[in-house]
């Protein structure tokens, strides 16, 4: 039922399905947009000529990264070391995560983006957008929504204390 209200007010093909690899099978685009620890994308589920994107790098397994014809990133540097938690935290975080912590040499997004990088190479290339951000595209988004309730006198105020926390769940 949900799938077809959506189809109606998006006028759009929805289609609701059983799993995560469902939703990702023989599609032009898999978008990853969890605050996960996990991954929840696999190199299995790479069908030729798609195109993957994450929110962040543990969305996707490593063997996925391996598996793709072609890694463009948003930003080569290292992750800055900050991991909120105690001594523990950060040994396990950092542990895990090592390779986080040194220079990538993946192709950036704005050589892509300015021609100056190459464009696809074929239609059944496979391309992971890993994208190394801030989030800044989220709090754009959110100030828009936020613009608009206001000028329509909608929503509640809610405490910021809602949104902090000093551990991850």
């Amino acid at each position: 039922a949900y799938a077809r209200e959506m189809r109606d007010e998006l006028g759009i093909h929805v289609e609701a399905v059983d799993s995560a690899e469902a939703a990702v099978t023989d599609v032009d685009i898999a978008a990853a947009c969890t605050d996960t620890r996990s991954p929840v994308y696999f190199e299995e589920w790479l069908s030729p000529g798609t195109f993957v994107t994450n929110t962040v790098p543990t969305e996707l397994s490593d063997e996925t990264y391996e598996a793709a014809d072609r890694v463009i990133t948003t930003d080569n540097r290292p992750f800055q070391r900050y991991v909120i938690g105690d001594e523990e935290d950060d040994r396990r975080y950092t542990q895990r995560h090592t390779e986080w912590f040194e220079q990538r040499n993946h192709e950036p997004i704005g050589d892509v983006l300015t021609g100056d990088g190459a464009a696809r190479q074929d239609p059944e290339e496979t391309i992971i957008y890993d994208n190394i951000s801030a989030g800044i595209q989220f709090a754009a988004v959110g100030n828009l929504v936020y613009e608009r309730a206001r000028e329509r006198d909608l929503g509640v105020e809610i405490p910021l204390s809602w949104f902090q926390q000093d551990i991850r769940n």
